[in-house]
């Protein structure tokens, strides 16, 4: 539905709208409460807005998709942020992002015949510090390719896409 549309700012309206609605919803459900500032440069459904055009249209950087609409559509984004903090912003709002992909993903999964599982570790510390006690007790030490770390695993089934269709974190273990 998004790639039908005729001219980009079409693009960029619909996925504004579909984005806003989204983000207005998990605020009124009380399930995130995001900042705002009096001077604030962009909204967040703007700066969502520009990165899920660009990852839709395939563009390999997302800074030059930034600078390019910052330019381009200055009618449509009238005051956007530096790029760096643009980036911090996508930083901040990765949970948002997850949930998204999550909540909007096409369910194939009868259609796909391959999945792919990986685990990657999630350090709370690295190298020679991983034996000294810690606050957070969940926890464990465990092996990774890069080494010992101090942490938990995420594990994850990823389709023929690249889409996540299950996570699940755990501890890690030693072996």
């Amino acid at each position: 539905i998004f790639l039908n549309q005729s001219t980009l700012t079409d693009l960029f309206t619909l996925v504004y709208v579909f984005v806003d609605d989204y983000l207005k919803a998990l605020e009124g459900a009380g399930i995130c409460q995001l900042p705002r500032m009096a001077n604030q440069k962009g909204t967040y459904s703007e700066i969502m807005t520009i990165a899920l055009v660009g990852e839709l249209l395939k563009q390999r950087y997302l800074g030059h998709c930034f600078d390019f609409v910052k330019i381009e559509y200055r009618s449509l984004f009238p005051e956007l942020p530096d790029r760096t903090r643009f980036y911090r912003i996508q930083n901040n709002l990765e949970r948002l992002y997850a949930d998204f992909a999550l909540r909007f993903a096409p369910k194939l999964a009868g259609e796909l015949d391959s999945y792919i599982i990986d685990s990657k570790a999630i350090a709370i510390c690295k190298g020679a510090r991983w034996r000294k006690p810690r606050a957070m007790t969940e926890a464990r030490s465990g092996y990774s390719s890069m080494g010992m770390f101090y942490g938990f695993k995420l594990h994850a089934i990823v389709d023929e896409r690249g889409l996540i269709c299950r996570f699940q974190k755990s501890l890690s273990l030693r072996v």
